[in-house]
């Protein structure tokens, strides 16, 4: 059988910046100009390193129409440096970067495959003169497809792996190529749909066939929250072997939740020991202890998938992170509440500017993007017996949503999908709620949380308060 190995990336978005608060102060200010491009120079690293035979880009290689010079110069020296190695590139225009005629400013090289726009492009993959995979495809040539190109892809079942690129946002509707996944797994002889245009990863369907989103290369903001990466798939003839992600990012967006009412902080009763707190908090960011999935990142694939990961689990993740803009999110009733409810006006932006002054040095940096408070009181006594019931009932709905698969798809449908923000950074607020993205799984338990936090807030203090 033929063996061979490609990775799956899509949503780069060469040219944009990302969005911290405060960054043109100094310190991560450089890493926000220069994190795109690096987590895309690290995905064809580790396309040469894990010897793929190909790279697929579904979409937004670019973040806008019209190329920038340092954007287009490095994506035609990375694929340079590819072709010297044997790894071919296959590109599908999306949304962001539709296809013109002459748009790019220094000639591609041979080893990149650019989709039509017109009508499905279709690419033979050879090894030693035989034909490995077949790779179809079609470009954006405006900013919306409202039609269901997919359903002109044709291959044949001929025993060659079959791939399908396709930036969509998997909606029966909308002004991105308008489909479902029940409607891509009817397409005959596809046995891997590489998707782009949702900024999370996630695996669709385990199944023949695979569908599969890979995320954004690099969040960009706290909407893309935890490591971007990409997937490695290896495949042998017909069969995909296994499927690993890959992380790429240089710069990871975390929001970061205290308890003030947590054994660490139930004494604390000054701003000082909070900030105190928080420092140490950094620290451990900074040399990963706290583990993937405060990262807001969970395993997407099952038994089919062996050895898929998501999070920062290997020591040379943690090595290429250069660090973390944080929103630091303080909840909780505690003795601390009083210091906090005393805030004035500016004092949120001062104890922003003491932590980044007080995190300077810290390596990876960990930088303060905002605080959020969100806290109460000590419930009292006679509160808690007052409403033990209410809290019972809390507790155990919070939990029956967290860990019961049925209910959470039922919230996920009933809720909607507007709740992760639009990875199309040019939309209306119209066409946000109307093209709406996935509500995943860590940002439902987010909002659980959040939802029960509230509640625990808006307890009367005392009876007959």
């Amino acid at each position: 059988m033929d063996r061979f190995r490609f990775i799956h990336a899509a949503d780069i978005h060469l040219g944009s910046m990302l969005h911290i608060d405060g960054a043109e102060e100094g310190g991560p200010a450089d890493h926000c100009r220069k994190a795109v491009y690096k987590a895309f120079e690290k995905l064809c690293r580790k396309a040469v390193e894990h010897q793929a035979r190909f790279i697929l880009i579904s979409g937004d290689l670019y973040d806008r129409e019209s190329r920038n010079v340092y954007a287009n110069r490095l994506f035609v020296d990375m694929c340079r440096m590819l072709d010297e190695k044997g790894i071919d590139v296959y590109v599908a225009a999306g949304n962001h970067d539709p296809l013109r005629e002459n748009q790019e400013l220094f000639a591609p090289t041979p080893n990149v495959h650019i989709c039509r726009a017109d009508s499905p492009s279709v690419f033979e993959v050879e090894d030693k003169g035989r034909v490995i995979a077949r790779v179809i495809g079609q470009s954006y040539d405006t900013q919306w497809i409202r039609k269901p190109i997919y359903r002109s892809f044709d291959l044949p079942g001929d025993g060659v792996f079959n791939i399908a690129m396709l930036h969509t946002q998997l909606e029966a509707g909308g002004n991105y190529i308008p489909s479902t996944a029940s409607d891509l797994m009817k397409v005959p002889n596809i046995h891997y749909w590489a998707l782009g245009h949702i900024h999370r990863p996630e695996i669709i369907n385990e199944d023949k066939p695979v569908i599969a989103y890979p995320g954004t290369t690099q969040g960009r903001d706290f909407g893309e929250e935890g490591p971007g990466g990409c997937y490695l798939v290896e495949v042998d003839g017909t069969e995909i072997i296994s499927m690993k992600r890959l992380i790429t990012s240089s710069v990871l967006f975390r929001s970061v939740h205290i308890d003030i009412s947590s054994a660490e902080l139930n004494a604390a009763e000054t701003i000082d020991d909070l900030e105190t707190y928080m420092i140490s908090m950094a620290g451990s960011i900074a040399q990963g202890f706290d583990g993937p999935e405060a990262d807001g990142m969970a395993d997407s694939a099952g038994p089919l998938m062996p050895g898929v990961y998501t999070g920062l689990n290997e020591p040379d993740d943690l090595k290429e992170i250069e660090g973390y803009a944080v929103r630091w999110v303080i909840t909780g009733r505690g003795s601390l509440n009083r210091a906090l409810k005393s805030l004035g006006e500016g004092d949120e932006a001062d104890i922003t500017q003491s932590l980044r002054r007080r995190l300077d040095n810290l390596r990876p940096f960990v930088w303060t993007d905002s605080i959020v408070i969100r806290t109460g009181s000590p419930l009292t006594d006679q509160a808690l017996a007052e409403h033990k019931t209410l809290l019972e009932l809390l507790e155990r709905s919070a939990a029956e949503l967290l860990t019961d698969e049925g209910k959470a798809r039922q919230l996920k449908s009933e809720l909607g999908l507007v709740w992760q923000g639009s990875g199309d950074h040019e939309e209306t607020d119209e066409e946000r709620l109307y093209n709406r993205l996935f509500l995943d799984d860590e940002t439902l338990r987010s909002i659980i949380q959040d939802a029960r936090q509230l509640i625990l807030e808006n307890i009367p203090e005392k009876a007959g308060d």
